[in-house]
C-alpha cells in the first residue's frame, strides 16, 4: 500500500512540475506514426509522378500533334543570306551546262547537237542547241541564244559528242562528274579553244568562283536565290538587277557602271556569285 502511494505521490508531482511521464506503450505508437507518415507521403508523390509521365507518354490531353523541326538540319535563310541553298537529292545530281560561243550572237537557228553518253556506250540524251535559242525581237529568222544548255549526268565519266548537222564539224570530248559536280563545257563551231587547241574547254562553277572576286557584302542575299526570287527581292529593295551570265553562257551587257546595280551570274536557276556595277 505504501508503494501506491508513492507512485502516486509522484506522478502529482510530475504533473505539476510539467514533466513527461514515460508510457512505453503510448510511446511506442507514436513511433510507429512518425514513421508512417513520411513513407506514405513519398509513395504519395511517386504515384503523382508516375501518373504525369504515363499521362504524357498518351499524348497529352488528346489535343492537335505538334511536330517540332530540328533547326539543325533546316537552315534559317535569315541567319546566313551567303549560304548555298539546301541540298537535296536533284541538287545533288551531277550536272553539265554547255555553252556555245558567246552569248549575244544574233544569227540563224542552230543545227548543232549534244550527245551525252555514259561509259556502256548508251546516250544519256542527245540535244540541241536550238532549244535555248529565241527568236531576236524585230529580225525575222534570227534568234539569239541567252542561257547555256543543262544535262544532268551520272556520276563518273560521260562523253560529250558535238556536231553539226549542217557543216558536219564534230568536237568529241569527256568530262568527269562527283555527285556534287556543276560543270561547264564550252566551244565554238569550227574553232578551237584552250591553251591545249581543244575543241571545247571544261571548268566547273567551283574554278569560275575561285577566280570571281568576292562578293559584295549588298549582293550576299541575293545568293542561292532562284531567277525569279532575286527578281521579287531587288523590287522590294528598290534595286536594279541583270543576269550578266546563265549555265554558262555571258550575256551582251552595257558598259555602264552603276554602284547601286546587282549583276547576277546564274547556274541551274540558282544565283553562284553577284556584283555590284
Amino acid at each position: 500500500m505504501n508503494e501506491l502511494h508513492e507512485r502516486l505521490d509522484a506522478l502529482s508531482r510530475a504533473g505539476s512540475e510539467g514533466l513527461r511521464v514515460a508510457r512505453p506503450d503510448i510511446d511506442a505508437h507514436r513511433l510507429r506514426r512518425k514513421v508512417w507518415l513520411p513513407v506514405g507521403a513519398l509513395a504519395a508523390v511517386i504515384a503523382i509522378v508516375v501518373g504525369i509521365v504515363v499521362w504524357q507518354a498518351a499524348g497529352g490531353d488528346g489535343g492537335d500533334e505538334v511536330v517540332t523541326t530540328d533547326r539543325s538540319t533546316t537552315p534559317d535563310a535569315a541567319t546566313d543570306t551567303s549560304a548555298a541553298p539546301p541540298t537535296t537529292a536533284a541538287s545533288r545530281t551531277p550536272m553539265v551546262a554547255f555553252a556555245e560561243g558567246t552569248g549575244g550572237e544574233v544569227g540563224e537557228p542552230s543545227t548543232l547537237r549534244i550527245r551525252f553518253i555514259a561509259p556502256d556506250g548508251s546516250v544519256i540524251a542527245d540535244r540541241a542547241w536550238s532549244e535555248v535559242q529565241e527568236p531576236q525581237p524585230g529580225m525575222p529568222g534570227q534568234v539569239i541564244a541567252s542561257r547555256g544548255l543543262l544535262q544532268r549526268v551520272p556520276v563518273g565519266r560521260t562523253r560529250i559528242e558535238i556536231r553539226s548537222t549542217g557543216s558536219g564539224w564534230t568536237c568529241i570530248t569527256t568530262v568527269t562528274a562527283t555527285p556534287d559536280s556543276r560543270l561547264i563545257v564550252g566551244s565554238k563551231e569550227g574553232d578551237l579553244v584552250g591553251d591545249a587547241g581543244a575543241c571545247a574547254a571544261v571548268t566547273s562553277v567551283d574554278e569560275m568562283l575561285a577566280m570571281s572576286s568576292p562578293v559584295p557584302a549588298a549582293a550576299r542575299p541575293y545568293l542561292g536565290m532562284t531567277a525569279a526570287e532575286a527578281e521579287a527581292y531587288a523590287k522590294a529593295q528598290g534595286t536594279d538587277i541583270r543576269i550578266v551570265s546563265d549555265n554558262g553562257l555571258s550575256r551582251v551587257v552595257t558598259m555602264d557602271l552603276r554602284p547601286d546595280r546587282v549583276n547576277l551570274t546564274l547556274y541551274d536557276d540558282r544565283v553562284v556569285t553577284a556584283s555590284l556595277g
